[in-house]
């Protein structure tokens, strides 16, 4: 018989268990009656549920497989285990893409929406057993930042939406681009080092890989300190499944021998911006002096775009040649370096009322430095602009994660908490991606548009997306099971329906 067979146990008296639990949580007996009217409401809701999405149904199939990668990690007495640690699992993930952010909310998400959880998900504990914030927080801490990395992997690194079919604020290209990998850490400003007194010492820094054009996180990992950054990269690497097509990028602290050097052994084209930090200040001086005493202008490739943001013009200029003009010892210190790129950007604070031209502000200037692995070619030219203008999408996966999932305001010292809440979130992040162009291409964005073209380049954001699926938990159940039922065929589901 598999782990997850029944939905809901026949032998528990559910309704007098509800009413027990209620009455000890202090509700009034004249709502409890309300409450448990809602409980055969639930079983007719979920049953209509099911007929209309059988494929919902793989539910089973989907526990049984995850408990089979979770059951090494739970530590516990098998014969005094009232959660399971697959269902707990399920519904933290299920209450996070909710709105629920940390212990307390999920354990609130299992007590009001325990009715429906019920009938939605097999193995549920009883109603006798409802959650707390340390249950739901011991439970999480039970799985290792290695088996939740792996699970991630597993389930949750997907292409969902190719960027070309999403709902985007700016215009996509639609040229056939290598995808860019960005890497780049994240201090988590509220977290402290158990045991030790300043608040200073952060307990955790999460460096993450990030897929810039399909808008997605493909891998991750928490160290201590900013410096740690490069190893995580490499053991990040080292974990996911990376196609030679692609280009890495990190920033300029991260420009080392060490990284280059793995990237060239793996044969993965890489760019980096150049500043005066980590000992890269020879290697600017020497290119901003190429740029300045450039001999042949015919090697020189350039591109020019103006772009209209927000109040402001900026005005960019690209212009990219090869590397041999950098002095000899230079190109030996950094490997396959072939190419040399300077990005000028002019911004103008524009007024549109304003028509003396004389008394628009005037602009300021700032001058970027990259170096790249990749050919002086006009082809890698094209490439190179495209992935400097889409890497700082895991800035954006930054923000998200601070605004939305408030993973910088949680002050947590434990190690394994603040590893555990790591990868839940970035599980969510990449579940909460795919709902949000779901949700906006299924009709779900209620603003009204003056124009076509507005209404197709506003996808939902972030936190309608979340308050969206906080109000049908129906909603935020089909959205999961459609984003892992892909390896399952026709025959499974007509399998689970047998069921």
């Amino acid at each position: 018989m598999l782990q997850f067979s029944y939905k809901v146990k026949p032998e528990i008296d559910y309704e007098r268990e509800y009413r027990d639990i209620y009455s000890a949580f202090g509700v009034p007996a004249s709502d409890i009656e309300d409450f448990i009217d809602n409980w055969e409401l639930s079983k007719i809701k979920a049953q209509r549920f099911y007929k209309r999405n059988p494929k919902c149904l793989l539910i089973h199939d989907i526990l049984d497989e995850l408990h089979a990668d979770l059951i090494g990690s739970d530590t516990r007495n098998p014969d005094l285990i009232s959660y399971d640690i697959t269902v707990v699992i399920f519904v933290v993930l299920l209450a996070t893409i909710c709105n629920c952010n940390d212990d307390a909310e999920i354990a609130e998400f299992w007590f009001f929406n325990n009715m429906e959880l019920q009938h939605l998900i097999p193995g549920m504990p009883s109603p006798k057993h409802m959650i707390s914030d340390e249950t739901v927080r011991t439970i999480r801490k039970l799985v290792s930042e290695d088996v939740m990395h792996a699970i991630f992997k597993k389930y949750f690194d997907r292409v969902k939406f190719h960027v070309a079919d999403m709902v985007m604020n700016k215009q996509y290209d639609s040229q056939n681009y290598r995808k860019t990998l960005g890497g780049d850490g994240q201090e988590l400003r509220a977290t402290f080092r158990e045991g030790c007194f300043s608040r200073k010492r952060k307990g955790g820094h999460v460096v993450s890989i990030y897929d810039c054009d399909e808008q997605r996180a493909v891998g991750y990992k928490t160290v201590h300190k900013k410096n740690q950054e490069v190893q995580a990269f490499i053991d990040i690497l080292d974990k996911i499944e990376v196609d030679r097509n692609i280009i890495f990028y990190a920033d300029a602290l991260n420009l080392r021998d060490v990284l280059i050097n793995y990237l060239n052994k793996k044969y993965i084209d890489w760019l980096f911006p150049v500043k005066n930090n980590a000992g890269n200040k020879e290697l600017r001086k020497s290119i901003a002096k190429a740029f300045g005493e450039i001999k042949d202008p015919d090697k020189v490739f350039t591109r020019h775009t103006i772009e209209k943001i927000s109040g402001r013009i900026e005005e960019t200029t690209y212009s990219m040649m090869g590397a041999e003009n950098l002095p000899e010892e230079i190109m030996n210190k950094y490997g396959k370096l072939c190419t040399i790129i300077k990005v000028e950007t002019t911004t103008t604070t524009y007024n549109a009322r304003n028509t003396n031209p004389s008394e628009q502000p005037k602009g300021t200037t700032r001058v970027h430095y990259y170096i790249s692995s990749l050919e002086g070619v006009f082809e890698n030219f094209r490439q190179l602009v495209h992935s400097i203008s889409v890497r700082w999408y895991f800035e954006v996966q930054h923000n998200t994660l601070d605004c939305f999932f408030l993973q910088d305001s949680q002050a947590l010292c434990n190690e394994d908490n603040i590893k555990a809440t790591v990868g839940k979130n970035k599980i969510a992040y990449n579940l909460v991606a795919y709902a949000r162009q779901r949700l906006s291409v299924d009709g779900y964005r209620h603003t009204r548009f003056r124009t076509e073209s507005s209404a197709k380049r506003k996808p939902l954001s972030f936190k309608q997306t979340r308050q969206t699926l906080a109000c049908d938990i129906y909603l935020a159940f089909r959205i999961m099971i459609d984003f892992l039922v892909d390896e399952y065929n026709d025959a499974d589901i007509v399998k689970s329906e047998e069921v």
